[in-house]
Order: C-alpha cells, then sequence, then structure tokens
C-alpha cells in the first residue's frame, strides 16, 4: 500500500525532468565567463631543443613538422638493430629511415614543398611517386602497387646533410634517376634534377 503523502512513480518522473529541463535552460541563459588569460611565453628565451620536436642538422631549417612513430630514429644515435632500414650518417646519427609505404601513407607532410607528384602505370597495379622537401629534409613515397590487397612501395625521410655519396647515390637509384648522375647534396639539386627530367 502507497504512503498517503508519495508522489506517484509517474508523476516523480515528470517532476524530475521538469528540473533537468529549467536547469540547462538556466545555464544557457547565464552570460558566458570571460576565458583565463593565458601566460605569454618568451619564444627567444626557449632552449633549442625545446623549439622543434625532432633534431634538425645544421643547415636545415629548424621548423620541421613532427615526424611520424615510423621515422622516429631520424637524428638519434645510429643502433646495430632496427625494425626498418636506418641509414647511418657520417656523425654516428641516423641520416635516414626507410619503411614500408603502408607504415607511412601520409608522407611527405601537407607543409612540404612538392618537388615531384607522379603516376604511373594502369589498371589496379598503378604507381606513384611523391617526393617533397622541408628546409634540407627529404620526404619520399614511392607507391610500386597502389591496388594490391596490401600497398606496396617504400617510404623514405632523411637530412640531407648527414647523408654521405654513397647513401644518396642508392636513393637515388631508388627513384631510378639516371644512373651517371652524381650525388644531390642538397634540395636545390634535387628540385632542379627532378624538374627538369620530368
Amino acid at each position: 500500500m502507497d504512503h498517503p503523502y508519495s508522489t506517484p512513480p509517474r508523476a516523480s518522473w515528470l517532476l524530475a525532468s521538469g528540473l533537468a529541463a529549467l536547469s540547462l535552460v538556466a545555464a544557457c541563459a547565464s552570460p558566458p565567463s570571460a576565458p583565463a588569460a593565458l601566460p605569454s611565453v618568451d619564444t627567444q628565451a626557449l632552449p633549442a631543443s625545446a623549439a622543434s620536436t625532432v633534431p634538425s642538422p645544421s643547415g636545415a631549417s629548424s621548423a620541421q613538422p613532427p615526424l611520424p612513430r615510423v621515422f622516429s630514429a631520424l637524428g638519434g644515435p645510429c643502433r646495430a638493430e632496427s625494425p626498418h632500414e636506418e641509414l647511418c650518417g657520417k656523425d654516428g646519427v641516423v641520416a635516414g629511415v626507410i619503411v614500408p609505404v603502408d607504415h607511412a601513407l601520409d608522407t611527405p607532410p601537407p607543409v612540404a614543398e612538392v618537388l615531384l607528384d607522379e603516376r604511373g602505370g594502369s589498371g589496379p597495379r598503378g604507381t606513384h611517386t611523391t617526393v617533397g622537401a622541408v628546409g634540407e629534409r627529404l620526404w619520399v613515397r614511392a607507391i610500386t602497387c597502389g591496388g594490391c590487397r596490401r600497398i606496396m612501395g617504400w617510404a623514405f625521410v632523411g637530412d640531407l646533410p648527414r647523408l654521405d655519396d654513397a647513401q644518396l647515390l642508392s636513393l637515388q637509384r631508388r627513384l631510378h634517376l639516371p644512373a651517371e648522375l652524381g650525388p644531390l647534396r642538397d634540395v636545390a639539386a634535387w628540385r632542379m634534377q627532378l624538374r627538369s627530367s620530368r
């Protein structure tokens, strides 16, 4: 038996719904509070390591985009074993990293200057090669089978000043650049070669 002063269940539910609606209206009607002021930061006083999320070689732009995790070894110490192909630079630092292309489909980053964007092949096995640069850092995405069940090809990021001549020539061969061409040691040389040969 219900208590004489108890509210029927349906009435309780209606009362609770009405109170919730009123509190929402009251919250929306109140004027917004001013946002808290952010502390100012003197970027000139920051150490060089705080200005970029990745190490930059001397002569390269300090405004490099963050490295995707698969390329995180770039700029670190050379290692004897690695899950991907790492090119050890002249100074004992990883100068370049090569990975399967399906691990780095967003290479080059959107901020890169596009030096080459070339499609080839017909049908599902179409190829697509993109070469980009940010400062003296070179980015490559070379898709050799875009329609395969697993996208095939390779991706590369590397700091040109740290790569030796043999590493540069190997990279150029991968991109099917002329065999007689000498090593392209900076982005200006890559830009000139890619734009003149295509």
